[in-house]
């Protein structure tokens, strides 16, 4: 009986095993098929919405881009600054305005579905949960796909942002040539000037020196740069214009003479001795050819009366090596003086010191040829430096010309006034222009074409920006 329901028993748990078991696996197997679906949902509209993600975001890249060339614009043109052409500012502001217009907007980018995964349970209901769950997911990526617009167009901006950057270049130029021509300083003026093939040099007006007295005077100008043309012939410039360099100081002269090198000094000095002991030498051999020349004149002709003859010569040479080195011509003139007479044998000794002094004298003309090459390149040295010195600002404008720097355009529009009053006359001032507040002048020694040529060129210099 016993058995019997024990039997019974293990068969009812069976059963109920076998049911719960069913009714897991059949949840799990639904759950996992529906998580499936949505999967394979959400990795298609992802695809999609990938390349359309992609798009927006180029868009946007792009929108950024103009934008910022637009706001960097906008802020100079914001500034008003007064330019030379003032048109520049409002083709600026054209431009600016016409690629804001073309601005198109950044579409909202759509997010992704993320993926699900079966959570792992023995709980039918949680199973059917995550059924649930994943259905109505499903349901919402299939009702998306229809609402994925179609891929948008990147816009190009190129020729939009090379217009305004074009438009902002050309306006900063024209700021910079107003600067440029508004009161500019003496130096820059000069600068400018120099540019010029045909200008020799420039001279700025002072206080002390200034032909005209009107720097820093009422109505006159706060600067003025004469300058020196080569076309003018300088016959008709003042001479005291054209003063001679200066040489150099004597004491620069010594200092060049201290940075000799000392050994070299030393080996000079200690040649010269040598070549005055040659020299006294010499004198003392033609002192005793003389002698010799006596005792010859006593004593009959002999062999040996003509050896001494010969070493005499040898004197005349020695005397005429120190003659050359620069030393007493009288020494030279006795020794070779005797040379001509007769001498003893005793003489032949005196002979050979004479030749050393010869050699020695002949050591101390190579060092005074040296220095002679020295003193020719010194010389050749200073002929490369400038000869004279320019007073420009002396000359004044028939020299070449000048530029009158003024405060005002008005100061300067009455200076071109002034200068009209003496055209034609024996004062005539050359041609003359005016640019904003500097007054352009050409000497009136140059030829009509000349002035005018050269008034558009220093107009033209004055107006570089150097981009």
């Amino acid at each position: 009986m016993v058995k019997k329901a024990i039997v019974i028993a293990a068969v009812i748990a069976a059963v109920v095993l076998a049911v719960f078991y069913y009714n897991i696996h059949t949840a799990r197997t639904a759950a996992s098929g529906s998580i499936d679906a949505y999967n394979e949902l959400a990795r298609s509209y992802n695809e999609k919405i990938e390349k359309y993600n992609a798009a927006a975001s180029s868009i946007a890249a792009a929108n950024e881009e103009l934008q910022g060339v637009l706001n960097e614009a906008g802020s100079l043109a914001d500034q008003n600054k007064k330019a030379y052409e003032p048109r520049t500012l409002e083709k600026l502001q054209k431009a600016i305005k016409t690629a804001e217009g073309r601005l198109v907007e950044a579409p909202v980018q759509f997010d992704p579905f993320e993926m699900r995964e079966l959570q792992s349970s023995f709980n039918k209901s949680d199973l059917e949960i995550q059924k649930m769950e994943a259905d109505v997911a499903a349901t919402g990526v299939e009702e998306a796909m229809t609402k994925i617009p179609e891929i948008p167009a990147v816009p190009d901006y190129s020729e939009q942002i090379k217009a305004v950057q074009d438009a902002q270049k050309s306006y900063e130029n024209s700021v910079q040539k107003l600067a440029n021509v508004t009161a500019p300083p003496d130096d820059f003026v000069s600068g400018r000037l120099k540019r010029i093939s045909t200008v020799v040099e420039t001279g700025a007006v002072t206080k002390e020196q200034d032909p005209n007295g009107l720097l820093g005077e009422k109505g006159g100008y706060t600067g003025c740069v004469y300058f020196l043309d080569e076309r003018v012939d300088r016959e008709l410039l003042p001479e005291e214009a054209f003063k001679k360099a200066p040489d150099e100081d004597e004491d620069e002269e010594a200092a060049g003479a201290s940075d000799e090198d000392p050994a070299e000094a030393d080996t000079a000095r200690e040649n010269a001795a040598e070549g005055g002991t040659s020299v006294e030498n010499a004198a003392e051999a033609g002192t005793t050819a003389e002698s010799s020349a006596e005792a010859g004149t006593a004593a009959d002709s002999s062999s040996e009366a003509g050896t001494a003859a010969d070493s005499a010569a040898e004197v005349g040479t020695a005397a005429d090596s120190a003659a050359a080195a620069g030393t007493s011509v009288e020494s030279a003139a006795a020794a070779g003086a005797s040379g001509e007479l007769e001498s003893s044998p005793a003489s032949g000794t005196t002979s050979e010191d004479t030749a050393e002094g010869g050699t020695s004298a002949g050591t101390t003309a190579e060092n005074a040829a040296a220095s002679e090459t020295a003193a020719s390149e010194i010389s050749e040295e200073k002929e490369q430096k400038p000869k004279e010195v320019i007073d420009v600002v002396m000359i004044g404008t028939v020299g070449g010309g000048a530029v009158e720097i003024f405060p005002t355009e008005e100061d300067a529009q009455a200076r071109i006034e002034y200068l009209r009053f003496f055209e034609g006359s024996l004062m005539d001032p050359g041609a003359f222009d005016v640019e904003k507040t500097c007054v352009i002048r050409a000497s009136k020694y140059l030829d009509a074409v000349e002035q005018k040529e050269l008034i558009e060129k220093i107009r033209e210099e004055l107006l570089a920006t150097d981009e």
